[in-house]
Order: C-alpha cells, then sequence, then structure tokens
C-alpha cells in the first residue's frame, strides 16, 4: 500500500533552495530586498530573483516546495 504523504526534502532540509559553493550573499543589485524601483514602479529584481540574495538556487528535487512525496 503506497502512502503519499509529504515529507521534508532531504536534499534541501526543508528549505525550498541550495547553496552554491560560493555561499550567501546580500544582492548587490537590490540590497536584499528582492525588488527594484523604477520611478513609479517596483519590479522584481533580476540578479536575484526577487529572494534578496545570492549564491543560491532552487531545490530541484523538491522544485522548491521544501517537501516531497
Amino acid at each position: 500500500m503506497a502512502s503519499n504523504k509529504e515529507v521534508t526534502c532531504g536534499f534541501c532540509q526543508g528549505k525550498g533552495e541550495v547553496a552554491l559553493n560560493v555561499g550567501m550573499r546580500i544582492c548587490s543589485s537590490c540590497q536584499g530586498k528582492g525588488s527594484i524601483s523604477l520611478s513609479r514602479h517596483v519590479k522584481k529584481c533580476k540578479k536575484c530573483g526577487g529572494t534578496g540574495k545570492v549564491g543560491w538556487r532552487k531545490c530541484t528535487v523538491c522544485k522548491a516546495t521544501g517537501w516531497t512525496v
């Protein structure tokens, strides 16, 4: 009997992201805010993808959810 119970992803420990070899740093483009203000518009920072930090990537094992089945 198969179980469809979600469990914490063992690869990223439930964080949904994993560190690259360079380690985590504050994004220099948005100063860690995750967005950039342009005149009257606010846009998601392209360099960090809106996370405010660089040196991390989304976990491909759990597809960045932090959970696996």
